[in-house]
């Protein structure tokens, strides 16, 4: 969802997510990762509860949610790095 969506998003554009969604809801499978958790979705669907409710019904419906705990393995990578830890920090071969 962050990857796609601002963090806010006015009430035209809310509506829109929400018909893109439910129209995709109905014909196949959808994928969408966040960093919220489902009661912050409110913040981002400009404040409307009835519309984040509904879209959330929708897309909870027949689905797996794998919820991810713990610190980022960016934020550690980026952070040994700062720190000059570079023992800690994964070599990745260039693509050349």
């Amino acid at each position: 969802m962050s990857a796609l969506v601002p963090e806010l998003l006015e009430h035209a554009q809310s509506q829109l997510l929400f018909t893109l969604l439910a129209h995709r809801y109905t014909r196949g499978a959808l994928i969408i990762t966040s960093n919220l958790e489902f009661a912050d979705w409110t913040s981002v669907f400009a404040g409307d509860e009835r519309l984040t409710a509904v879209l959330l019904d929708r897309l909870t419906h027949r689905c797996h949610v794998l919820e991810f705990r713990g610190s980022s393995y960016r934020f550690r990578e980026s952070l040994a790095a700062r720190e000059g830890r570079f023992d800690e920090v994964p070599v990745t071969p260039n693509p050349d």
